[in-house]
């Protein structure tokens, strides 16, 4: 272990505490944006708008289906196409709700605002805490001294400690006199 591998690995670290805590972030705001949009029928609403999708699909594919052995006829096949625009709200029940939720609307409520500004000043906390970890552990003279900092500040720095895996490259018999290493005779 050394002090490059300390600092590599406390970045990483302060890299996933982010992540988990955007992610865990993300989660809340999503689940409460769903309950509002429930709260309002809009599941229900949504249902329904699936069902007209799912038949608007399905009268577009039977239309293509009648026309496809006309000379001369052809549709376009690219994302703008009636079918792949439809086929986004189709599908399992939910989602014309799950596409809709996560793509048209958006909900800032006061006590979403709030969230956020919590998550921004936990997120800044976090990498302050973690530029200062970092700044100190580079200052310290030895790899010792930084594992006993680190030990002490609470990290487990076991997944460090680890012995590298044994190389296990194809056992192939080299002929070293081919190499050109100019040995000394």
């Amino acid at each position: 272990m050394t002090k490059r591998t300390i600092l590599k690995w406390l970045e990483s670290k302060r890299s996933e505490a982010a992540i988990a805590v955007r992610k865990e972030f993300t989660l809340a705001q999503d689940k409460a944006i769903n309950e509002l949009c429930c709260d309002l029928g809009f599941a229900e609403d949504a249902q329904q708008m699936q069902e007209h999708f799912e038949r608007a699909h399905k009268i577009w594919m039977d239309f293509k289906q009648k026309c496809e052995n006309i000379e001369g006829f052809r549709f376009a096949n690219c994302y703008h196409s009636p079918e792949s625009r439809l086929y986004e709200y189709i599908g399992e029940k939910g989602t014309t709700f799950n596409r809709l939720i996560s793509s048209e609307i958006r909900v800032k409520t006061e006590s979403m605002k709030k969230a956020q500004d919590a998550f921004n000043d936990l997120l800044a906390n976090i990498n302050m805490n973690y530029n200062n970890v970092i700044a100190a552990v580079g200052s310290l003279k030895t790899v010792k001294e930084s594992a006993e900092y680190l030990t002490a500040l609470g990290f487990d720095l076991s997944e460090l400690e680890k012995k590298p895996e044994p190389v296990t490259a194809l056992a192939v018999q080299i002929d070293t006199s081919y190499l050109m290493l100019n040995k000394a005779a």
